[in-house]
């Protein structure tokens, strides 16, 4: 096949996105340019970077009328990138002393990039003081730049306040807004007299009326997505909207309709599980497989006698390899109805960890999976034997059921999180269901080991040891949907 020089651009644009990715994951300050006026695309925006999943196009030219707004999730006073007659509106409700929020800046910045006119995305303050005391200050500061500036001054101060976190007091965001150019006693008077209080509140309780909760908290065309979101995730949601907004007439009533259409179908049931949610999955007394102290803990509800299962392992193996001590593995047992050897198999391992502790669960997790097809009483005997166990209490385990609180309680837990086959990981609360590609669990345990590396750094009392407790606290406990369920991440 030739190579032909166009080819070897595209490979190199889509790997130095790639680098330039990694590096604004792993760096504590954004590395990329953060969402403002300065970079707003051209209304005719220029082709998408390689790194970038291809839009899909419009099916017609955009018609410029101004978008109407919409009467549950209004938009028009407040600060916005991109133009007003875009198909496809993100509000977004954030903290600027949120970490997480400031994360997704560089995913945001991707987008525009990539959709161009097609993309507005709109500001919403939802500070939480209990967490970030700073936060509700900073949110002011950008209302009294949006007051004087418009959205030019708002987004350059907004830049300014994600790059410098860690000194959002009086003293730095003063610092900041003279930088900025904004009329200082002017700016003085409005911190003072807390101006721009009730606007920022009135964001908060608009998203606590449509049922959100937490930051950052995304509205696409009205459909709920929470949390730390994927370039991939937010691509995907906007090119469903763009595909819903063609059908719509006039074309300026694509957000407005969009948003009816999503709150409709939340009232209908028509749920969509979040992606981005956080579970609380206890370990309780199961068997674990690494140090307390890690920063990932992989929940794995799982079968002994499931192929998918046994798939499974050499991936998890792998991200063993790959984190060491910042990873650890607790088993919950889910043998399924129609595997009729692996309740059995489920008692013998759960023996081996009642006669040897951790370790010797895990020689007898081991083992199980290298003979899944040979399950059988007899067998099962035998791999006994080869453990050490004593084989009178094997024997009685195997006769009397000995263990079957301890798996019915795991399969129990199971049901309660909407588990319905096997295999199933909650990776620091958040669920991978199957037998995924490695590169799919590896993605998911760098964001999670970022967040957590960031709670650690900005959450007073948390230690790696009350780490994963800390994450999970607040997490759903049964299957959430967007819109509704589970906390992001603390």
């Amino acid at each position: 096949m030739r190579t032909t020089p166009a080819a070897i651009s595209i490979c190199l644009a889509f790997l130095l996105g790639l680098v330039f990715r990694d590096i604004f994951s792993s760096s504590p300050q954004p590395t990329a340019p953060a969402l403002t006026a300065e970079t707003q695309p051209a209304a005719a925006a220029a082709a998408p970077p390689a790194a970038a999943a291809p839009a899909a196009a419009p099916a017609r030219p955009l018609d410029r009328t101004p978008q109407q707004d919409s009467e549950r999730i209004p938009v028009a006073n407040s600060p916005s990138l991109g133009p007003a007659y875009a198909p496809v509106t993100i509000v977004e409700f954030s903290d600027y002393q949120c970490p997480f929020c400031r994360n997704v800046e560089f995913t945001l910045h991707r987008l525009r990039e990539q959709y161009g006119d097609q993309l507005r995305i709109v500001w919403k303050n939802n500070p939480i003081a209990q967490l970030h005391p700073n936060a509700p200050g900073a949110a002011e500061a950008v209302a009294e730049a949006f007051a004087q500036g418009g959205n030019e001054k708002f987004w350059r101060l907004h830049e300014l306040l994600f790059q410098h976190q860690d000194a959002l007091d009086r003293p730095g965001l003063e610092r900041f807004a003279q930088q900025v150019g904004l009329d200082m006693p002017r700016f003085r008077r409005a911190m003072d007299a807390h101006t721009h209080q009730a606007a920022v509140e009135a964001d908060r309780a608009l998203l606590a009326r449509i049922g959100g909760r937490g930051t950052p908290n995304f509205y696409v065309n009205g459909r709920n997505f929470r949390g730390e979101q994927s370039f991939e995730i937010l691509a995907g949601a906007i090119d469903a909207a763009l595909a819903r907004a063609r059908a719509v007439q006039p074309p300026s009533r694509a957000y407005a309709q969009g948003v009816i259409d999503a709150f409709t179908a939340a009232a209908n049931g028509e749920r969509t599980e979040d992606p981005a949610a956080v579970y609380n999955v206890p370990i309780g007394n199961s068997p674990v497989l690494g140090p307390s102290t890690a920063l990932i803990t992989v929940v794995v509800f799982s079968d002994f006698q499931c192929p998918f299962c046994g798939r499974a392992e050499a991936t998890l193996a792998s991200l063993r390899t790959r984190y060491g001590n910042d990873i650890r593995f607790v088993w919950k047992n889910e043998p399924l109805a129609f595997h009729e050897n692996a309740r059995p198999a489920a008692q013998l391992a759960m023996e081996a960890f009642a006669q040897g502790g951790h370790a010797r669960f895990w020689r007898a997790h081991d083992l199980l999976f290298q003979h899944s097809t040979a399950l059988g009483r007899q067998e099962l005997i035998g791999y006994g034997r080869e453990l050490g166990l004593d084989a009178a209490r094997v024997l009685t385990a195997l006769n009397n059921n000995t263990h079957n609180d301890a798996i019915n309680a795991d399969h129990a837990l199971a049901a309660q999180l909407g588990v319905s086959g096997t295999p199933a990981f909650y990776i620091n609360g958040r669920r991978i269901v199957g037998a995924r590609p490695e590169e799919a669990f590896v993605s998911l345990c760098d964001e999670v080991r970022r967040q957590a590396q960031e709670t650690l750094r900005t959450a007073p009392g948390a230690t790696r040891e009350n780490l994963y407790e800390r994450i999970i606290a607040n997490g759903a406990t049964s299957l959430a949907y967007i819109g509704g369920g589970a906390a992001p991440a603390p």
